[in-house]
């Protein structure tokens, strides 16, 4: 006679139980794949793109950072300003920059050297006039209001522009020493193996809490590089506080014949 059999109900459950258990070991495995990644080779980290290195300041002396620009315009007015020789119609400037890039690269920091030779026409007229260096330096008013760095961004845009002689630059120092918040950082070696006196100043206007740093030679007054440094958390940056998202160093500048001519042009 045929014996049935029929299972029983610990069956089903048994293989339920042992598909669950199967889950949560296949998920503690997969988190601990996942943390070992994360330390050994940094999965699931927030990787941000080189930059260049920070410069090095060495301890400032009193006086302020409105007295060093001041000094500054003093060395800068005893400089001689010859007018611009008829027989070189361009004014010529050669620069070194480098800025953070707009999306996620992790190509290697390239400053990148440029040059340009602008007719007598296209750059603004300059003199000793402290209304001309008012008018130079006032963009930042231009619309939306004003906030501190505006002349600093000028200053920089201005010196890209054309040669700018001892005279005019000593009234656009004396203009930049009234601007509230200058620091003075001391004495530093620019990106182009230069010393120069720095001073800096902490700003919002461009929507990034920026630390903008200007270097002058002390010996002439004239403008060597303008650093920005990120002061505090990004709002959009991908960079860390304390990265430089941004520089211009200046190499050379003069009038020269042509278009292609570097002739005559010398280091700021």
């Amino acid at each position: 006679m045929a014996v049935s059999t029929k299972p029983t109900e610990a069956t089903p459950r048994l293989r339920a139980r042992s598909f669950v258990t199967g889950l949560i070991f296949a998920a503690l495995l997969a988190e601990l794949i996942w943390l070992v990644g994360h330390v050994v080779v940094g999965w699931g980290s927030k990787t941000y793109p080189p930059t260049p290195r920070t410069l090095a300041f060495l301890s400032p002396v009193p006086p302020s950072g409105a007295d060093v620009l001041l000094r500054l315009s003093a060395v800068a007015a005893s400089q001689s300003s010859p007018p611009w020789p008829a027989n070189t119609p361009y004014a010529y400037v050669k620069v070194s920059s480098w800025r953070l890039p707009a999306r996620d690269t992790h190509s290697p920091v390239v400053a990148r050297a440029s040059a340009t030779w602008r007719p007598r026409g296209d750059v603004p007229a300059l003199s000793q006039s402290r209304e001309v260096a008012e008018q130079l330096l006032a963009a930042g008013r231009r619309s939306g209001g004003w906030a501190p760095g505006w002349e600093f961004a000028d200053l920089v845009a201005l010196t890209r522009s054309r040669p700018v002689p001892g005279a005019a630059q000593a009234v656009l120092l004396r203009r930049l020493a009234a601007v509230p918040g200058l620091v003075n950082d001391g004495t530093t070696i620019d990106r182009a193996g230069r010393p120069g006196s720095a001073v800096s100043l902490e700003s919002g206007y461009s929507g990034e809490p920026i630390t903008y740093t200007l270097i002058f030679d002390p010996a002439t007054g004239a403008l060597l590089e303008a650093d920005e440094t990120l002061g505090g958390p990004p709002h959009r940056l991908n960079a860390l506080k304390g990265s430089v998202v941004g520089y211009t160093t200046f190499l050379s500048s003069g009038y020269v014949s042509s278009q292609t001519a570097t002739a005559g042009a010398a280091s700021p």
